[in-house]
């Protein structure tokens, strides 16, 4: 047999029902963002990952990798 839930301050009175949730918003600090990498290929750069960066900038830490400062394949 199944239990009722018995009702806490905010649904008094109505059975079975569970008082409302309170969720605090808050705003969420810069090192707490989720880090998302965008890595250029053969057609695409940091030039045209710009509009995403913008986009995306108040719910990610973006990085766009850079392979100015690689060595060539040859020096390996």
């Amino acid at each position: 047999m199944g239990r009722e839930h018995t009702p806490s301050d905010g649904a008094a009175g109505r059975p079975g029902m569970c008082p409302p949730r309170r969720v605090a918003r808050r705003k969420v600090a810069a090192q707490a963002l989720p880090t998302v990498v965008m890595i250029p290929g053969t057609l695409c750069d940091a030039r045209l990952f710009a509009r995403q960066k913008r986009a995306l900038r108040d719910l990610a830490d973006v990085r766009v990798v850079d392979y100015d400062d690689l060595r060539p394949t040859r020096d390996w």
